[in-house]
């Protein structure tokens, strides 16, 4: 099904657009990223619902995919150990989301460590995707600040229902972008550098 999904895509494209060897890889690159992120989402999902807590997943999904999406952070060395670590996180915070209950004190005291920590870490790179660019990664470090301030605010200032899905979605944050995680897992971290 995987292979099937690249080479029709890629052959799609190829058919419209003319390709050096470069891109070709690059593309067939991006294709197999997209397929895993594509069919994990729906393995997360199906699970969350047969184990009801489909909406609390969702919702990590999204705040987290908001987070990562300017703060970036680590990835696993396979898809294999992606898939592995990928379905075990959301199937405990799946749960932590369900049933926790935390504070008010909690969630503005979560709110300003992970608000800490993207100051002080945001963005991380990987070895594969250093950013380079000095003004990309100011902006980067911008977008991530106003982003962890909204979903502060939506945790502090509103009724919304499901509060823990945004504490999971900094949790995941926390351990994305912290240098920590790098050292344990024998990655290196500000690729830019080099």
């Amino acid at each position: 099904m995987k292979e099937l999904f690249i080479n029709s895509s890629f052959n799609f494209i190829n058919k419209h657009q003319e390709l050096d060897h470069y891109n070709e890889v690059k593309i067939k690159y991006g294709l197999e990223v997209m397929y895993s992120f594509i069919t994990k989402t729906i393995a997360i999902l199906v699970i969350s619902l047969i184990l009801g807590f489909l909406v609390e997943n969702i919702f990590v999904l999204l705040f987290y995919g908001l987070l990562r999406t300017f703060a970036h952070g680590i990835h696993a060395k396979s898809n294999k150990n992606c898939w592995f670590s990928t379905m075990i996180t959301y199937l405990l915070t799946g749960i932590f989301c369900k049933y926790a209950h935390l504070s008010k004190l909690f969630l503005i005291s979560f709110s300003l460590l992970t608000l800490l920590i993207v100051i002080l870490f945001a963005p991380s790179d990987t070895i594969y995707r250093p950013i380079r660019n000095k003004a990309k990664r100011i902006r980067l470090k911008v977008f991530s600040l106003i982003s962890v301030i909204l979903l502060s605010s939506l945790l502090i200032y509103s009724n919304f229902p499901y509060k823990n899905s945004v504490i999971v979605a900094f949790i995941l944050c926390i351990v994305a972008i912290n240098p920590i995680t790098y050292k344990i897992l024998k990655m290196p971290r500000d690729n830019y550098k080099n």
